[in-house]
C-alpha cells in the first residue's frame, strides 16, 4: 500500500504488516503506532505486525547498545582527559539525558517499553547495562576501560 497516513503533523505507511514513518523507513514508537491503529486500522488489510516485523523489532532494541556504546566510550574518554577522575555512572546518565541526537533516540526506546520507571531511570538502566556487559565481556571496548565501583556500589570507568 502506498497511501500515506496523517498523525501529529508527521507521515506513517503501512508497509508489509508494519507501520513505517514516510520516507525514513523507521518505525514509530509503540503508542503511535497504536494511534495509527485506531484511526486507520479499517483501511490497511492488518493492523498487526507481522512476525518477521516483530522479529526485526527485538533484533532493533538489541541494537540499542550499538548506538550508545561509541557515545559513552567518547564521552568517558573526553571527560577522564579534562578531569583526570574516574568518570561515574551517573555522569554519564547526564551526558546522555542532554545529547542532543541521543535523548530523541532514547526517548522514542523509551516509549515502547511499559514505561513502569521514569526515563531518566530508564537510561540509566541502559548504562547499568554497559557494566552488565563489560562483566560478561560482551562489548567491543572492553580492551580501552577500566571499570571500578564507587562507595556506593554505582560503576565509575576510565581510559585503559
Amino acid at each position: 500500500m502506498n497511501e500515506e497516513f496523517e498523525l501529529n503533523g508527521r507521515l506513517y505507511r503501512w508497509v508489509n504488516g508494519v507501520w513505517l514513518q514516510a520516507g525514513e523507513y523507521i518505525s514509530p514508537p509503540k503508542v503511535i503506532q497504536q494511534e495509527l491503529n485506531r484511526r486507520y486500522g479499517d483501511r490497511v488489510k492488518s493492523p498487526q505486525p507481522s512476525a518477521s516485523a516483530r522479529h526485526n523489532q527485538r533484533r532493533q532494541d538489541g541494537r540499542i547498545w550499538t548506538n550508545l556504546d561509541p557515545i559513552i566510550l567518547a564521552f568517558i574518554q573526553n571527560r577522564f582527559k579534562q578531569t583526570q577522575t574516574w568518570v561515574t555512572r551517573d555522569e554519564i546518565v547526564v551526558h546522555l539525558q542532554e545529547h542532543e541526537t541521543v535523548r530523541p533516540f532514547l526517548e522514542e526506546r523509551y516509549n515502547e517499553t511499559a514505561q513502569k520507571m521514569s526515563l531518566a531511570q530508564y537510561i540509566g538502566n541502559q548504562v547499568d547495562w554497559l557494566s552488565a556487559r563489560f562483566t560478561q565481556d560482551m562489548t567491543d571496548f572492553q580492551h580501552l576501560l577500566e571499570q571500578q565501583e564507587d562507595e556506593d556500589g554505582k560503576k565509575m570507568y576510565r581510559p585503559v
